[in-house]
């Protein structure tokens, strides 16, 4: 009788590689998710719905119901900043590509780099908004909260740039010198001593 010799073999060789593992991981999210069903009494929505605000979503552990539903004044004024963001942007973009000579000074290219930050952050809003929309699963008001967060970040980052506008146009008409002593007596004014009066002459000091 012959006996065979059996090759030595690394299964390693056969495993996958982070390719082939990180796609097959996506599929069986997408299988699972897509065969997701809604539980009875359960509120659904659509991402349409989401950034205006229009339906909320029910909570139903117990007897009492919560109902989940944005800030109407945080949502519609998210939606106005990133209108106020594009039209600002694409503006400074052009002006900043063809060498305006308000882009040749510090302030100027200090606003252009806010407003390219901004951009990540609506960058940010729309990879966690827009996929949505591709999702055969049910979906829910509680998954545009990722996407809020950079929605409100951004709506912040615009009051910034106002507020640097409005700075800088307040101090260059009434002059930087006269109010610093102001401002630092504003801003350490709570921390100094106070004196505490007893009779006339007497009294003492404390924090």
């Amino acid at each position: 009788m012959k006996l065979f010799a059996v090759p030595k073999v690394n299964f390693e060789v056969y495993a996958p590689g982070f390719l082939s593992r990180f796609f097959e991981s996506h599929a069986v999210m997408i299988q699972g998710n897509a065969g997701l069903k809604p539980k009875e009494g359960e509120v659904t929505s659509q991402p349409w719905q989401w950034p205006i605000n229009y339906r909320g979503q029910f909570f139903s552990g117990s007897a009492y119901r919560i109902y989940l539903l944005g800030n109407p004044i945080i949502w519609w004024s998210n939606l106005v900043f990133i209108a106020i963001f594009l039209v600002l942007f694409i503006i400074s973009a052009i002006r900043h590509e063809r060498g305006y000579e308000d882009f040749t000074n510090p302030d100027s290219e200090s606003k252009w780099r806010s407003l390219r930050a901004g951009a990540w952050l609506f960058g940010g809003w729309l990879l966690h908004y827009l996929p949505f929309w591709a999702m055969g699963r049910v979906l829910y008001f509680h998954h545009y909260f990722p996407a809020l967060i950079f929605n409100s970040m951004l709506t912040a980052k615009n009051c910034g740039l106002y507020g640097e506008e409005e700075e800088r146009s307040f101090l260059e008409e009434n002059g930087q010198t006269p109010n610093a002593p102001v401002a630092v007596y504003c801003a350490t004014e709570n921390f100094l001593p106070k004196r505490k009066f007893v009779g006339v002459n007497k009294g003492n000091y404390s924090l």
